[in-house]
């Protein structure tokens, strides 16, 4: 029910409207500033109070587009003006949404109300700033950035005088105004709860929209981080603490040869070498991270391969554990680092190759012709006649060229160690033997060429396990068990009669 003292004072506001129409003078102490301050804007913004102007609208494609930019907003708030409105239920109530320029774009209320009142510029499209209608509820939201009630003579233009709206603000997440809520209707139906029904509603609306902006911002820092994480050449492994997966990245899933739907939701055991899954179970279960720490992945062929690995820990606030992220690396991209960094690479060709005479360009020519192939190339030359010159050569002009060319005098190591210079050695393979092992010269110059100077002489044993080697494509690191595969070239070098020591046995 609308109280007597409001309706009460709509009469105070009439005399009050009418002096200020005849004489321009303003009674304070009975209206408020607000509306005070805007009558006298309307005044100066040629507002006629007495005759309906031409209306400032926009109708048609201009419209659309308008409505287009604000759907966003539209979309949100939809569904609280139909709630707000089936709130009332009185007929003649009319709810509308305002842009910040002041244009209405969305309206819930009887088409009648419309229809006999097109003059008051309550439909969609119409301009309702102060500017243009003079003093009203939502041009004053719009300009003084507050929820305002402006009951019947307060409005400046007098066929508003039977009209009373409550209008509050909808701001965005700067404070600025970004739309107006709006209801109105007969000033006798006025209610000082109305205003607060609006407000009530245009904070939600602009609660749902702050949401929705948070919501859209975190779902673009996931697409962005999903981007990431796919693209990075890296493997990223996220597990939970029961050490279940519940994350993989592209990179991984490839190197496993896993999609996505076979590995979500396995256990780590389950792609871990057996031996090294206690350390990765202790980081689930202590939270204690590691760093470059070597471990095999059992991939989909069955076979495992050698990775670095970190582990982060990532905790609650109240520092129980939530997951592990795991990133790793091929072992092999590491060993290409090394090589790098030693200098493992070949620099000289054929073309760097002086000499005319028959037998060094006979020696060419043989090179040449084997170099492209992948046959294991035995040099046979006295010391000094440039065997690496030949063997850097033919790596050179190998579909190898531009893997690692790894260098290893046979004859310069102690004999007890050149296996495991050879094939690498596992950690406590003897006394002296680098924490985390060590990998071989076959494992550094996996994918490129492997040249054994002096091979006449190694160790008969070691021999063996060279033929194996060459054989089966596989190592086994001194102390372990485990198979690597590696796909190496051999080019070995002598200056002795082999065959003469193979009959010296």
């Amino acid at each position: 029910m609308p109280t007597k003292k409001m309706l009460q004072q709509n009469k105070r506001f009439q005399v009050a409207w009418e002096q200020y129409m005849k004489t321009g003078e303003i009674e304070r102490d009975f209206l408020r500033p607000v509306i005070a301050d805007s009558w006298i804007r309307s005044r100066r913004y040629d507002v006629n109070p007495m005759e309906d102007d031409v209306p400032e609208e926009i109708s048609g494609r201009l419209l659309e587009i308008r409505t287009q930019e604000f759907q966003f907003v539209l979309d949100i708030a939809k569904p609280f003006m139909d709630t707000l409105y089936a709130t009332v239920g009185n007929d003649g109530m009319i709810v509308r949404m305002t842009d910040k320029n002041g244009y209405v774009l969305e309206c819930f209320g009887d088409e009648l109300v419309f229809e006999s009142h097109r003059k008051l510029h309550l439909y969609r499209g119409t301009n309702v700033r102060e500017e243009v209608i003079g003093t009203n509820a939502i041009g004053i939201a719009l300009m003084k950035n507050q929820p305002v009630q402006v009951l019947g003579a307060e409005h400046y233009r007098k066929d508003y005088h039977g009209w009373t709206t409550s209008a509050a603000p909808i701001r965005d997440e700067n404070g600025d105004v970004l739309a107006v809520l709006s209801m109105s209707g007969d000033y006798e139906m006025v209610h000082p709860h109305t205003l607060g029904m609006v407000l009530a509603a245009a904070l939600a609306i602009e609660h749902e929209i702050n949401l929705n902006r948070i919501n859209q911002s975190l779902r673009r820092t996931n697409e962005h981080l999903g981007a990431l994480m796919e693209s990075i050449n890296e493997g990223i492994i996220c597990v939970d603490e029961t050490g279940t997966i519940r994350d993989i990245n592209l990179f991984a899933r490839t190197f496993l040869g896993l999609e996505d739907q076979q590995i979500i939701g396995l256990n780590i055991q389950s792609i871990l070498d057996m031996k090294r899954s206690k350390q990765f179970l202790k980081v689930i279960r202590d939270g204690d991270r590691f760093e470059e720490e070597e471990v095999y992945f059992r991939r989909r062929s069955g076979r495992k391969q050698s990775v670095i690995v970190n582990a982060t820990p990532i905790e609650e606030p109240n520092e129980t554990l939530k997951e592990v992220v795991f990133t790793f690396r091929e072992s092999k991209t590491i060993h290409n680092l090394v090589n790098k960094i030693t200098g493992a690479k070949a620099i000289y060709t054929f073309e760097d190759i002086l000499g005319e005479s028959m037998q060094v360009q006979e020696a060419i020519r043989l090179s040449k012709l084997v170099a492209d192939t992948d046959a294991t190339i035995l040099l046979n030359g006295e010391s000094g006649t440039g065997k690496e010159l030949f063997a850097q050569s033919i790596h050179n002009a190998s579909f190898r060229r531009k893997e690692p060319f790894v260098f290893i005098n046979c004859g310069a190591i102690p004999r007890d160690l050149v296996a495991s210079e050879l094939f690498g050695y596992v950690e406590g393979a003897f006394t002296g033997a680098r924490k985390g092992g060590q990998p071989g010269k076959f494992e550094l110059a996996d994918g490129g060429t492997l040249f054994l100077d002096e091979i006449g002489d190694m160790p008969l044993d070691t021999q063996a396990n060279l033929l194996r080697v060459l054989e089966t494509r596989e190592v086994v690191r001194v102390g372990g068990h485990d198979v690597i595969p590696v796909d190496v070239r051999v080019i070995a070098a002598t200056h002795k009669n082999l065959a003469e020591e193979v009959e010296k046995g």
